[in-house]
């Protein structure tokens, strides 16, 4: 690991913090508690990767507070968001 990496993953903030950002916004307060941490932990574990995998490309504007919450409230959305498929009842019972 090089020192860019090693600068970058010091950069990374915790899922604390970043859960305290989220309590002070404006966001919905009604999603589950378990819902934003997960999306957090899911939001800092695709930063590592990214490091890993391109520390080269990566921009200080990943790890400002207002950036971080923008990649959560996406990961809560999506995680949120409809998700049942339309499937076929071959049983013939509805």
């Amino acid at each position: 690991m090089d020192s860019k990496q090693q600068t970058l993953f010091r950069r990374l903030p915790g899922v604390d913090h970043v859960l305290a950002l989220w309590d002070g916004s404006e966001f919905d307060k009604s999603i589950p508690r378990p819902v934003v941490v997960q999306s957090i932990r899911n939001v800092i574990e695709d930063l590592r990767s990214r490091i890993l995998s391109a520390p080269d490309g990566m921009d200080e504007t990943l790890f400002s507070d207002a950036e971080l919450l923008r990649l959560t409230k996406g990961a809560v959305e999506e995680k949120m968001g409809f998700n049942l498929t339309r499937v076929i009842n071959a049983t013939g019972v509805v």
